[in-house]
């Protein structure tokens, strides 16, 4: 007989995880009774909605409120598990399964609690790992169930590694739902005293560039954190003006040129290749961006006539 399952599932991890479940090896002991997608992100719940839609799944995009906590009553779930999620989960909800609810989480908890773990994760240079953890009423902080084990993710920016993790958390995920169907596990509570957040504060936080005192390889870090959407942030002059902007790919070569630049010092080179000075070495900028898109051209004029004046990025 089947293990019944609710499943809550957002974006390509949400995706991943169901095609595992319904291909993988537990294919023949687990059954979805119900998915819950998104209403509040129609394009990260597209893909989720599809996935079921393919495999003749029983689905609700609705308010996760008391209506759906009666709806989700009727399959007697004995678990419920979620592969990300954009809404906390309230206590009705999880009251739904006979054992609550699972989260299968994308760092190495209680280290990065919330939102953004991959950024943070990039950005210290840490080896990647997913933790199944208990849910609570609270973010992240319930007794863990199966952590995987550590990857090094050497390089990889954030868009590569959301693919990454995502797959990694179907895996986890099949890892995990093994150990409860043999009743093999422990529960630990996580240590509160190494608890941090990666949550939207601390991201822009995060991703600020300090020219002055960042080395250039946390620099680096910082913009394959913040991906080709985001990068990292610096600002430059512009008429009497600081201006933000975005640094979404460039690289670091740690050679310190002959010269008395402060760090933070644009240079120009052949090609119209861009370089700032690091207080160790070189970033090399191959995009930028800003935050008003009107203001591009601004900003790549200025960069274009770093040969011309010195310019110093804030």
């Amino acid at each position: 007989m089947k293990t019944p399952i609710i499943y809550i599932g957002h974006g390509l991890a949400g995706y991943y995880g169901i095609e595992k479940l319904m291909t993988g090896k537990m294919k023949n002991e687990i059954e979805i009774k119900a998915v819950i997608t998104s209403n509040k992100d129609a394009r990260n719940a597209e893909i989720v909605n599809k996935i079921c839609q393919y495999y003749n799944l029983k689905k609700y995009s609705e308010n996760l409120d008391d209506t759906l906590a009666e709806k989700l009553s009727s399959p007697n779930a004995e678990l419920g598990v979620i592969m990300n999620f954009d809404q906390k989960i309230p206590k009705k909800i999880i009251e739904t399964a006979k054992n609550g609810f699972w989260n299968i989480h994308q760092s190495d908890l209680p280290k990065y609690r919330g939102g953004y773990p991959l950024e943070f994760t990039i950005a210290n240079n840490d080896d990647f790992r997913v933790s199944v953890h208990e849910i609570t009423e609270n973010f992240d902080d319930g007794r863990i169930i199966h952590k995987s084990n550590p990857i090094r993710i050497w390089n990889m920016d954030f868009d590569e590694l959301y693919f990454f993790s995502s797959k990694q958390s179907a895996i986890a995920l099949e890892d995990a739902l093994k150990l409860f169907i043999s009743k093999n596990y422990q529960p630990r509570a996580q240590e509160e005293k190494n608890a941090n957040y990666a949550n939207k504060k601390n991201l822009e936080k995060l991703l600020k560039i300090d020219w002055k005192n960042d080395s250039g390889d946390f620099i680096y870090r910082k913009i394959l954190a913040g991906g080709k959407r985001r990068g990292a942030k610096s600002e430059i002059e512009i008429n009497g003006t600081k201006k933000e902007f975005r640094i979404t790919e460039g690289n670091f070569i740690a050679v310190l040129e002959k010269n008395d630049d402060e760090p933070g010092t644009l240079k120009i080179y052949e090609d119209d290749c861009y370089g700032v000075k690091a207080i160790d070495g070189t970033i090399y900028v191959s995009k930028i961006k800003s935050e008003n898109p009107k203001e591009d051209s601004q900003i790549i004029d200025v960069f274009s006539r770093a040969g011309q004046g010195k310019v110093v990025l804030s």
